[in-house]
């Protein structure tokens, strides 16, 4: 009986519309299922998909779904959809998997946290508010600054934000307000990660460099020798310090 056991299961990891093709007695089998969705290492999306309903209300089958493929909350019973915890383990596996959580879940800042961090291409999926959210669009742009082009313009102006976002991904500066992109701090900083970062100059910044009759480049070389000058002339003077303490 173990061994028919396992052979049906390794039918249906192989090609999961086999379990369609399946009495309803074994796909109403708890046990049979749960051992199923355990030893399964491919093909959980379509698993998942053919599971009966019953069991899709199953925390430990569900469970041991969601870590394995996050984005099979879809599948999960509106209980499960809105279970703190259960959401929890999908977006641990997949950030995206908020998608599919109820709305109340959805509107739980401290899971947005935690799945912006998992993937911060999150923000653009979860409630508008989190947009204008400074705590939840930093956490998304620290890991990928990309996170900035779906922030509110209030936060695209936030220059705490764009510094932190063009520090993980330089090209975000495109997606900076006017002011910022005209701002000699955030332009630095994204010149330190890629020298193209001056094809996002703001009009202003570049006219004045202009004015000093000096290519663009040297310019921000300049700032960044300026800046390296201070960090060695301030761990001396903290040295010299400790000396005479």
């Amino acid at each position: 009986m173990i061994a028919k056991q396992e052979e049906l299961i390794q039918q249906i990891i192989k090609d999961p519309e086999n379990l369609l093709s399946m009495s309803m007695t074994i796909r109403n089998n708890r046990e049979f299922m749960l051992k199923l969705v355990q030893l399964a290492d491919k093909n959980m999306n379509r698993i998942a998909c053919y599971i009966v309903e019953p069991l899709k209300d199953d925390d430990e089958i569900m469970s041991a779904i969601l870590k394995k493929d996050g984005y099979c909350l879809r599948y999960a019973s509106p209980r499960i959809q809105d279970n703190n915890e259960m959401v929890l383990i999908a977006i641990e596996n997949k950030g995206m998997a908020i998608e599919k959580a109820s709305l109340r879940i959805q509107a739980d800042k401290d899971i947005v946290l935690k799945a912006v961090v998992k993937d911060p291409q999150v923000l653009a999926h979860v409630n508008g508010k989190f947009r204008d959210d400074q705590d939840v669009v930093m956490a998304a742009v620290s890991f990928n600054g990309y996170a900035l082009k779906t922030a509110s313009d209030r936060l695209k102006d936030n220059k705490e934000i764009v510094i932190k976002a063009v520090s993980t991904y330089w090209p975000a500066l495109t997606y900076a307000s006017d002011r910022l992109k005209n701002d000699q701090d955030v332009v630095l900083e994204a010149y330190k990660k890629n020298k193209g970062a001056t094809n996002y100059i703001g009009a202003d910044l570049e006219n004045k460099i202009e004015e000093m009759n000096i290519d663009i480049d040297k310019y921000f070389e300049t700032l960044i020798l300026q800046e390296t000058l201070r960090t060695e002339l301030n761990a001396q003077n903290n040295s010299s310090k400790k000396i005479k303490l």
